[in-house]
């Protein structure tokens, strides 16, 4: 991973700004009315704010050119998560978890209809937690506010064991036995 100081002079960012990563999936950034449009804008008004827009491979290009917002379209996007200060997640499987495993504060704005994945019952655990904000409601006050709320997360440390290494352990043979 790269350091907070290597992100932020990449992607042409000062070090003492804040710096929000969204990835709300394929949304429409040019339509004013889309939910990502609404977050990148509520996240703008502040003039030492900036966006870093993960960008789905598998997806098309967003075309977008604002003056505070960097877009990124590499794999793995975790390699410049030192350099983020907050997170806007649609709350998918490999987003929550990652954002989980850095302790980024995040809001989450789960697909509440998704037939198989239940965005809304995995993104709860993160306000339990404490490190992550649940938004339901897609107004445009709604998510600023929430945006404001999220700015006042504080990181907290989880005991956090994803079980890699024992099931490697397990499954090369310790040799420490």
């Amino acid at each position: 991973m790269l350091s907070k100081e290597n992100v932020r002079l990449r992607f042409g960012i000062p070090l003492n700004s804040k710096v929000f990563y969204v990835q709300l999936g394929a949304g429409k950034i040019n339509d004013i009315n889309s939910e990502i449009r609404t977050v990148v804008d509520s996240i703008l008004e502040d003039d030492n704010s900036f966006v870093i827009l993960g960008e789905s491979l598998l997806g098309e290009r967003i075309p977008i050119n604002m003056e505070r917002v960097r877009i990124i379209r590499d794999y793995p996007n975790s390699i410049y998560f030192n350099g983020f200060d907050f997170s806007v997640q649609a709350g998918g499987y490999n987003s929550f978890h990652e954002m989980r495993l850095m302790q980024i504060p995040t809001l989450f704005l789960p697909n509440l209809k998704t037939g198989m994945d239940d965005q809304l019952a995995r993104c709860l655990i993160a306000e339990k937690e404490g490190w992550g904000i649940v938004q339901k409601s897609r107004t445009r006050n709604s998510i600023k506010q929430a945006l404001q709320n999220l700015t006042t997360v504080k990181k907290i440390s989880i005991d956090y064991t994803n079980g890699a290494t024992e099931v490697a352990d397990l499954l090369l043979g310790d040799n420490n036995e």
